[in-house]
């Protein structure tokens, strides 16, 4: 076996070829994951077919080898299959209750020194290097999203300087760490996301409900302001009842004539009457 494992096999050589890791999750072969784990150059996030090797132990429900894999520095537990589903999503689909305790269990030290608002524990483990900075822990949610929700910006400015930064990544529920700075005001965060060449500020939740739509009903001015000035905002989508952020708006007392929002949607509305011509 040590022969074997030593060899650049290891991890394979194309997308659809299976590889050592990959049989021994699927046959649920505890000892001979550990075998490999043990080699230095083995990559733990190799995908065949769309999965990696943590996807199908949480699929399979090997609790044990999931367990192991989420102590390998660089796991990917936010990886995608084909259908666009995680890890934990799978196990929970099909009621693989120890999976996802296991899963959730393992949260990490970046995703928890991100929760705290840590600056300085943060700057330190991006430093080092080897860490998925897109790891997802309990309700699916990454370090840049927890520190999103709670306004930590000096958290924030530290991971968008990650290159390999997902800043769409989404929980769950739809939410991305845009959409959870906007639904709490958190301006400063808010500024910093929309600076990303790459942010989808027209990304919606499961229910269909845009940034602008949840913003304006939130009554959030400055972000409102912030999400019209974007380039690719799309003001005129709807959720899944057919609503846009303009008929929110109309309904919300802030944006009447006269309110503390009626100058941040002019742009919109001039828009809207230039559309209807």
């Amino acid at each position: 076996m040590g022969n074997f494992v030593a060899q650049p096999i290891v991890n394979g050589d194309t997308e659809f070829r299976a590889t050592p890791l990959s049989v021994a999750c699927i046959f649920g072969n505890l000892d001979v994951v550990k075998c490999l784990l043990a080699v230095p150059s083995i990559d733990v996030n190799v995908s065949i077919n769309g999965k990696t090797a943590l996807t199908i132990s949480s699929e399979l429900g090997h609790v044990a080898i999931v367990k192991l894999l989420m102590d390998c520095d660089g796991i990917d537990n936010s990886w995608e299959n084909f259908d666009g589903d995680t890890p934990l999503a799978i196990a929970a689909a099909l009621g693989h209750q120890e999976v996802v305790e296991a899963l959730h269990e393992k949260e990490g030290p970046l995703l928890s020194f991100a929760r705290d608002e840590n600056v300085e524990e943060v700057k330190e483990i991006l430093a080092k290097g080897g860490i998925n900075v897109n790891f997802r822990g309990t309700d699916d949610c990454s370090s840049l999203f927890v520190a999103a929700q709670n306004g930590h910006v000096g958290v924030v400015e530290s991971l968008l300087k990650m290159p390999e930064i997902d800043v769409n990544l989404s929980c769950d529920d739809g939410e991305t760490a845009l959409s959870a700075a906007s639904l709490n005001g958190h301006v400063d965060v808010v500024v910093l996301l929309l600076a990303m060449p790459e942010i989808n500020v027209n990304k919606a939740d499961d229910q269909g409900y845009t940034l602008l739509y949840q913003a304006s009903d939130a009554g959030h001015v400055t972000i409102v302001k912030l999400l019209l000035e974007a380039p690719s905002i799309k003001i005129h989508a709807k959720n899944g009842y057919g609503d846009t952020a303009l008929d929110i708006a109309k309904e919300n007392e802030h944006f009447r004539r006269g309110g503390p929002f009626c100058t941040s949607w002019s742009p919109l509305q001039t828009k809207e009457k230039r559309r209807r011509r």
